[in-house]
């Protein structure tokens, strides 16, 4: 681990745009990821509710203008912090998912668990929709007072598709015209992958199946 990390952001105005969003969504799925984990505790909870705020608030803005330094400033800092937390919280299925799947099918990293987080979601609401009602209203989402989880699941997940579909415009991943038959034949594999054993449900064949056929 390292003593210290220097963050410049005028050193990230030319990074591709592309670069630009998995790197950002990558951050955001750490945050999220350790907030929905089993090693979670208050404290890293505060520092993901503020990484994942600064991504939603400046991601959009440094993915459409990559010279916004105060923009690149932010990201920067959202996504050191990310970092931070990936040794403190850890992540879950989502991680493991994209090491899986990145590792056989060369999916870009940061693509793949923004791909992967919407099923994260739903797979932990049984067990934290909470946690799950907080990413919600981080992405800007108004609940009702008689919202059921169920509710609160379908309007988080719609929440962060809108956010990294659109505000943030990740490509879909249709684009890599992966069969949903030949993702099913990993699900042994995640399964079983380190970062998993975190995901806070007791994950099964048939959980992995379902989630990697929503998974995109």
């Amino acid at each position: 681990m390292s003593d210290y990390a220097v963050l410049v952001p005028e050193l990230t105005v030319s990074l591709p745009k592309r670069q630009t969003i998995a790197s950002g969504l990558d951050a955001f799925s750490h945050a999220a990821e350790g907030y929905l984990s089993r090693l979670a505790t208050p404290m890293t909870d505060a520092i993901c509710e503020k990484i994942m705020f600064l991504l939603v608030n400046y991601l959009p803005r440094a993915v459409a203008d990559g010279t916004d330094i105060k923009a690149r400033e932010r990201v920067l800092s959202a996504a050191s912090l990310a970092g931070w937390m990936l040794n403190n919280a850890g992540t879950n299925l989502g991680h493991s998912t994209a090491h899986i799947l990145g590792a056989k099918y060369h999916l870009v990293h940061g693509e793949a668990v923004a791909y992967a987080l919407p099923g994260v979601l739903e797979l932990v609401n049984e067990t934290m929709p909470t946690k799950v009602k907080e990413i919600g209203k981080i992405l800007g989402v108004e609940f009702a007072l008689d919202d059921t989880p169920a509710i609160v699941l379908q309007k988080t997940r719609a929440a962060y598709c809108h956010f990294r579909d659109e505000l943030v415009d990740l490509h879909p991943f249709s684009d890599y015209q992966l069969a949903k038959a030949e993702l099913l034949t990993n699900v042994d594999a995640i399964l079983h992958e380190r970062f998993a054993q975190n995901t806070p449900v007791e994950l099964t064949p048939k959980k992995v199946t379902r989630f990697l056929c929503e998974f995109g």
